[in-house]
């Protein structure tokens, strides 16, 4: 029988420790519904520290911490909705990956009534072309048998200027290019005046309904008050300044609004950039 979870005043260092419990700990099929109470930053496993604008986050109160998974640099907070699915199937890391994207974005068009699709792998677009959510992943074996993690976030709504406040790209501040920037993102008030709430509730039984399908598995909700101490155990690996700060080796990575894809088929949404920059 598979678990649902829903922390809907959550911390960006609860959030990643306990994904780590869903993964390694746990066995069976589960999904977690996160919502944070205050803003938090979260890195990529292996991108430069530097990209973080650390005076102004801090000035703010905004939290910072290095997740597990690729990427690049997310800026989360009450306006964003945090899906996160540890999975036992049968399929390899990149069909894992297709399918929980193919039904986020399915439950998005039950739920709003319009269209979505995924780009560069894992980036979900409004049919204008904009970018309303994104989603990495993490596997622990590529045999059968193995467990995918794949967490998602989505956007209800936006700031653009704190979007990209507190990050820069290999030493240059992203918000001076938020005017740019800003015309590729949306969110689910751009298109529906709908509540935060009632999408929650709308899309996570859409979204649940899907999984049950896919898996065969009854989804039920659980209380995680039983794993507290395991929790504040992994969450101080979160909160280590050592840990967030990585290895100086580690490549700018830059915010995942401002390029899409990875390696040679990255695209940088910033032309004044182009040539001026380095990013893994």
């Amino acid at each position: 029988m598979g678990k649902v979870f829903a922390f809907l005043e959550d911390d960006i260092f609860s959030l990643h420790a306990r994904e780590e419990i869903f993964f390694y700990d746990l066995k069976e099929n589960l999904i977690s519904f996160s919502r944070l109470k205050h803003p938090g930053i979260s890195i990529a496993k292996h991108q430069n520290y530097r990209d973080v604008l650390e005076e102004r986050a801090s000035q703010d109160g905004v939290a910072v911490t290095r997740r597990k998974t690729g990427g690049r640099f997310m800026y989360l907070d009450n306006n964003d909705l945090v899906i996160s699915f540890a999975l036992q199937t049968k399929g390899s890391l990149q069909e894992d990956y297709a399918l929980i994207c193919k039904l986020l974005v399915e439950s998005l068009q039950e739920v709003t009534g319009e269209r979505f699709q995924i780009d560069y792998v894992n980036d979900i677009l409004h049919a204008a072309g904009r970018k309303i959510g994104g989603a990495a992943q993490q596997r622990d074996s590529f045999g059968e048998g193995g467990r995918s993690m794949v967490h998602a976030y989505l956007r209800y709504a936006v700031d653009p200027e704190q979007l990209f406040k507190y990050c820069a790209l290999d030493g240059h501040p992203l918000v001076q290019y938020v005017d740019l920037l800003k015309d590729h993102v949306t969110c689910i008030r751009d298109f529906s005046d709908i509540s935060f709430q009632k999408f929650f509730d709308m899309f996570c039984g859409a979204l649940i309904q899907r999984i049950e399908r896919v898996t065969q598995d009854k989804f039920h909700r659980e209380d995680f008050s039983s794993y507290s101490q395991t929790l504040e155990e992994k969450r101080e690996r979160y909160q280590d300044p050592v840990y967030i700060s990585g290895s100086p080796e580690y490549q700018s990575r830059g915010h995942c609004d401002a390029i899409a894809g990875s390696g040679s088929a990255s695209f940088l949404k910033i032309p004044a950039l182009a040539g001026k920059v380095r990013y893994g």
